[in-house]
């Protein structure tokens, strides 16, 4: 193996290097890319695709018959290649939550596809050796084959003009793989179509961390007027060039798997950036130049990748005093072809010169950016490091940067400043308009406000003094929590932006839209999550979208505790940032998953997709610290804030990750946190608690508290398909379990007063494991209020038992329980026991309320003993209700109706009364979708029946039980 790897180094060096000069290397790299760009089918070298069996990321792709067409060779091998065939691909997820990642978007927890069209991208490794070694096609083949090349060719074609082959860096990883054959030998990528015509991309990338994807293509289609009904609500908080990389894309792709298939090492690590960047006399575009400190991480190097949005257009690189270098513009990126050969841990230079248009002016006076880390290109896995930065601009307008100020001064009708920061951090970043400076002294730190001068009629006067004392209060609070501030200035500038953002020594608060003075969102709790990102998120960063949630999660955290602990003592009203934390979790993307179920939030960004475009703020942001805020609460607060201060210190300017976390944690509170990990970081649920507590005297004015709790295991209602002894269809619902709550454990904080609130109190923590525990706790006063969780720290739907039911709810409840447990005969008898039950003291209408929804229940549970005549009459009437209470129970009423005639079977009058009723996209009753498509394919309605089920297998609904009815409706329809 070892000889193996040297002599392929040696061969790829006498063929790209030997004895040529820069300039020469530069043309043979432009050579070769143009080959890659322009590549074509070669006719030529028709293969037998049969027998052929590659290993593949996760899985196999066996071949029993096909054709495979080379594209144009290069450097005598042709390294892209189409299929046309008979193809089985097995793949079988890593673990457990890549498995029900591939169940949210694939409806299945393996894949055993057959492919009958491909294109293969590969490297000059052994998968491309088993390709080549596949035999020719004679002419004898010609006839068998011919539709098969036809179809291939087709393939190509869609391929070589398709967004996919560019946003995978498809020309960018071949051309590398032919400069510097390792670790890219084994490059990989099948491009191909699902049996739903879903466009697939299973791709080994040995550049990236997580080098093994599966992923799926969404394309977009954009009418002239979505482009400008977009651009027109992005302008403000993004500017041009984020319309420019956004409306103008043809898709984007879904990840359904993503894993580390095989070790990988970073090209190259960024040290120190020599930034120098000068703004148009309108202030709408910059250009720059950059030297980049880099290291070498690995022997062999001969290229290098800068990361770079589409708004910048990179003019030239090149080694310190040698001739400009090829580089290839790809997606988001450049690819740098070096004219020498680097080894690992060795330093050197790239001199990059560029432009920028993301530039625009909002309004008058008032400029922003792409982003805050994308006016400049960027290189390495890590790229943590320290910068200097030139700053050039027009006279007429301010600019405001982070990092310490080392000199200022006016050139040439341009001020300019120099700035420098000597922590290694996520990068610098600066604002340009015109801005009304206040500053103020908070212990070492000069503090900065800068209010945009056309800010909204939001900043008044008043609000911005209340800000200037309320940003130093924040800062001090957030050196208490971290540790000190590392510079010397902090800046915070307001602007009429949708969004706020911190990067270190700059803060931008947002006045638009859903930002700082929304009725939806408190300035206060807002700076302080961007405060503490100054500590986490910028000094000490992700290691991957895996941990972006210590960011975000760890800064919501923090903001919480300054509303806690700050704001709340002061009786002033804040909204904190979980307050509608249960409404965003349980909001239903499906019949059978929520918002919550989507996945961990340690799936980081992958959380947004096609299914989901807002899940990774609502997982990342609030899940991700209430499950940081539950954690203070099991190892106590103290100690676990001066962990974090602690880990913010040590770690600065690096990149830790999710386990990195919890070790060094576990170590330093000396806690055992592997249960809570699995539970509630890489766990997808929360729970349900009902306690209910009792006191009693035990003598010398000493009580007894006890408290009673249970535990409820998290459930959804899943409709599934029956087929009734008479041969008719139904549909039943039934109680699914999603997560036992046997191995679950919460600690919950617990507040007992006396009479005497301010002397007579006892707090502490209880621990509840399994169903139910009971607990007790001695005090030494009589309580007079007992409260669980008083801050709402748990990540669980806690409440008191309510001994306030009346008979008739109480029995009702219970009948339900049953049912959905599958118990419909002591179901009903419970049920009928309810009818003649007391509605307590409720109202009238109230009480009309819970009879109708007993009467309801009755109904479902006759129709699933199949007594359809009772039903019929148990049926409740909308009549007995106000009208402003039958919204919701006529969709119910739709389902019993619809029932009754098909276990009548009477499915022509049911598919009549659901097609008039049921519209595609309606979700107001799953089941309601389920009866349409039964009664759709008894009355072989095909193209009603398909929609309703393609709903159905959106909505996560198993329709296979319907294949015998599917199957009678195709058949009755060829013979029609």
């Amino acid at each position: 193996m070892v000889m193996r790897f040297v002599l392929r180094v040696q061969v790829v060096l006498f063929i790209f290097l030997g004895a040529v000069s820069p300039s020469a290397a530069a043309d043979q790299a432009r050579t070769l890319a143009g080959q890659i760009t322009g590549t074509s089918l070669f006719a030529g070298g028709l293969r037998n695709a049969a027998g052929l069996e590659l290993v593949i990321p996760g899985g196999t792709l066996r071949v029993s018959a096909g054709v495979l067409i080379p594209g144009t060779p290069l450097q005598g091998h042709s390294r892209e290649w189409a299929f046309a065939g008979r193809a089985r691909m097995e793949l079988t997820p890593p673990n457990e939550i890549e498995a029900d990642q591939l169940e949210f978007f694939a409806k299945k927890r393996t894949l055993d596809y057959e492919i009958t069209e491909g294109v293969l991208a590969l490297g000059e490794g052994d998968t491309l050796a088993a390709v080549e070694r596949q035999p020719p096609l004679g002419p004898q083949d010609a006839g068998t084959t011919a539709a098969w090349v036809e179809t291939a060719t087709t393939r190509w074609d869609s391929w070589q003009q398709s967004p996919e082959r560019e946003s995978l860096k498809v020309p960018a990883r071949l051309l590398r793989s032919t400069v510097e054959a390792e670790p890219y030998s084994e490059y990989f990528v099948l491009s191909t179509v699902d049996p739903e015509e879903r466009s697939l991309a299973l791709v080994e990338d040995p550049g990236e961390a997580e080098s093994a994807r599966l992923m799926c293509f969404i394309p977009i289609e954009w009418s002239t007027e979505d482009k400008w009904e977009y651009r027109d609500r992005v302008r403000i908080s993004k500017g041009s060039a984020f319309i420019k990389e956004i409306v103008y894309l043809k898709g984007f792709w879904d990840t359904w798997l993503s894993w580390p298939n095989r070790p990988s090492t970073p090209d190259v690590e960024s040290r120190h950036y020599e930034l120098q960047v000068t703004l148009d006399k309108k202030a709408e575009g910059l250009t720059g130049t950059a030297r980049i400190d880099l290291e070498a991480m690995r022997d062999g190097l001969r290229s290098v990748t800068l990361q770079a949005s589409s708004s910048i257009k990179i003019r030239s690189c090149r080694l310190p005093g040698g001739s400009d270098l090829f580089f290839h513009v790809g997606e988001g990126e450049a690819l740098v072809i070096l004219d020498r050969v680097f080894a690992r841990g060795e330093r050197f230079q790239l001199d990059v010169e560029y432009e920028l248009s993301s530039q625009i002016k909002i309004r008058r006076g008032l400029y922003t950016s792409l982003g805050p880390r994308a006016w400049y290109p960027h290189a390495g896995r890590e790229d943590l490091a320290t910068y200097n930065v030139l700053y050039r601009w027009p006279r007429s307008v301010g600019l405001l940067a982070s990092g310490h100020l080392i000199a200022e001064g006016e050139d040439a009708g341009q001020r300019w400043q120099q700035r420098e920061l000597e922590i290694r951090s996520t990068g610098p970043t600066y604002r340009v308009g015109k801005f009304e400076i206040q500053k103020s002294q908070v212990g070492n730190v000069e503090l900065i406000l800068a209010f945009s001068k056309t800010s909204t009629r939001w900043m008044t006067k008043e609000r911005k003094k209340r800000l200037v004392a309320m940003a130093g209060a924040i800062l001090r609070f957030s050196e208490a929590l971290f540790g000190p501030y590392p510079l010397d200035t902090l800046t915070i500038v307001t602007t009429p932006d949708n969004y706020s953002q911190g990067l270190l020594g700059l803060i931008t608060l947002g006045e638009g839209g859903h930002s700082v003075f929304s009725p939806t969102t408190d300035y206060r709790i807002t700076l302080a999550h961007e405060m503490a990102h100054q500590w986490w998120g910028n000094m000490v960063a992700p290691r991957s979208y895996r941990d972006a949630w210590l960011s975000e999660g760890i800064a919501e955290y923090a903001s919480m505790l300054f509303g806690r602990h700050v704001l709340r003592p002061h009786k002033i009203r804040f909204k904190g940032p979980f307050q509608n934390w249960k409404s965003q979790l349980t909001s239903h993307l499906s019949a059978s998953r929520t918002v919550e179920q989507v996945g961990p939030f340690t799936l980081g960004s992958r959380l947004n997709s096609s299914k989901c475009a807002y899940c990774y703020e609502i997982l990342d942001y609030v899940k991700a610290g209430k499950v940081t805020d539950m954690l203070s609460q099991i190892i106590g607060e103290d100690p676990f804030l001066s962990a974090l201060e602690h880990l913010a210190q040590s770690c600065a300017g690096t990149r830790i990750s999710t386990e990195y976390f919890f070790k060094a944690l576990s170590q330093m509170t000396h806690t055992d946190l592997d249960w809570f990990v699995r539970r509630y970081v890489q766990g997808t649920t929360s729970h349900t608690l009902i306690y209910n507590t009792s006191q009693d005297e035990v003598g010398s004015g000493d009580y007894r508290v006890s408290f009673e709790l249970t535990q409820k295991p998290d459930t959804v209602n899943v409709g599934t398909f029956v087929r009734l002894p008479n041969g008719h269809w139904d549909v039943r619902l039934r109680e699914k379990v999603i997560n036992s709550v046997d191995d679950s454990r919460f600690v919950l904080p617990f507040v007992i007063r006396g009479e005497d609130e301010d002397k007579q109190v006892k707090k502490g923590r209880i621990t509840i494991e399994g169903r139910s525990s009971t607990v007790t706790v001695r005090v030494p006063f009589e309580p007079k209020e007992t409260l669980i969780d008083p801050d709402q720290t748990a990540l669980a739907w806690i409440s008191r038992k309510d001994n306030k039911l009346s008979e008739m709810q109480r029995l009702y409840r219970e009948a339900e329980e049953q049912w959905l447990r599958g118990d419909p005969e002591t179901a009903l008898a419970t049920a009928d026991e309810a009818l003649t039950a007391s509605t307590g003291e409720r109202e009238k209408e109230f009480a009309a309320i819970d009879r109708f929804n007993v009467k309801s229940l009755r109904t479902s549970l006759l129709l699933d003993l199949q007594r359809t005549g009772d039903a019929k009459l148990a049926m409740p009437k909308l009549s007995s209700l106000r009208v402003k209470h039958r919204a919701g129970r006529d969709a119910g009423l739709l389902v019993h109706r619809a029932r009754i005639l098909l276990q009548e079977g009477n499915s022509k009058k049911a598919y009549g009364l659901l097609w008039k009723e049921v519209h595609v996209g309606d979700n107001r009753l799953i089941r309601a979708y389920q009866l349409l498509a039964i009664a759709a394919l008894e009355q072989g309605e095909q193209k009603i029946a398909d929609e309703a089920i393609k709903v159905l297998e959106t909505e996560g609904i198993d329709i296979t039980p319907l294949d015998p009815l599917r199957e009678a409706c195709r058949r009755h329809n060829e013979q029609q």
